[in-house]
């Protein structure tokens, strides 16, 4: 082989090597990222409360409500965003483009296995995703059950859309404190 074969092949591997990486990031909306994911993975298949703190003030008030249709806007809202998850190396969204002052972080729980998703936004281009599910062994031949909660996080990037923080801001204004 020549060199310019060499150096051809080598050009090749390279482009296909960053087309399968950038082909391997995983895009789409909350529901498709998310919400499906752990949907399977959840004991409960619903949730029954949404929960909501400002963390940019230094007074902290939880607020919350368990109306379904309030929590199926909310995810409706977050279904209108195009994500692609982070990955190392990936450029990070700044928060130039913030709309908002406020800072919140968003629960959807089901009270009965405390499972849920928090979501914290504190920028229209990125949001951070904990996903909480119960996982229950059991172990027939000694009779034992273990029941713990399994977490993992996850950093989206908004590629299309903006986060609404007017909604967000009217939305933890109308729920109540508890």
């Amino acid at each position: 082989m020549t060199k310019k074969n060499i150096i051809l092949i080598i050009i090749i591997a390279l482009i296909t090597i960053v087309i399968v990486v950038n082909n391997n990031q995983k895009k789409g909306t909350f529901q498709e990222l998310v919400l499906n994911d752990y949907l399977d993975k959840a004991q409960a298949k619903k949730f029954n409360i949404i929960e909501i703190v400002d963390i940019s003030d230094k007074n902290i008030i939880y607020k919350a409500s368990e109306n379904i249709n309030i929590i199926n806007e909310f995810i409706s809202k977050l279904n209108e965003l195009e994500l692609v998850e982070y990955r190392q190396g990936m450029s990070g969204n700044n928060n130039s483009s913030k709309t908002s002052k406020k800072d919140y972080v968003i629960f959807l729980k089901n009270q009965e296995t405390d499972e849920g998703i928090q979501i914290h936004i504190d920028s229209d281009k990125s949001i951070l995703v904990r996903v909480s599910t119960l996982v229950i062994t059991e172990n027939k031949k000694d009779k034992i059950t273990e029941i713990k909660h399994k977490a993992k996080i996850y950093r989206y990037n908004v590629i299309s859309g903006n986060i609404d923080f007017d909604y967000l801001d009217n939305l933890y204004n109308s729920l109540k404190e508890f």
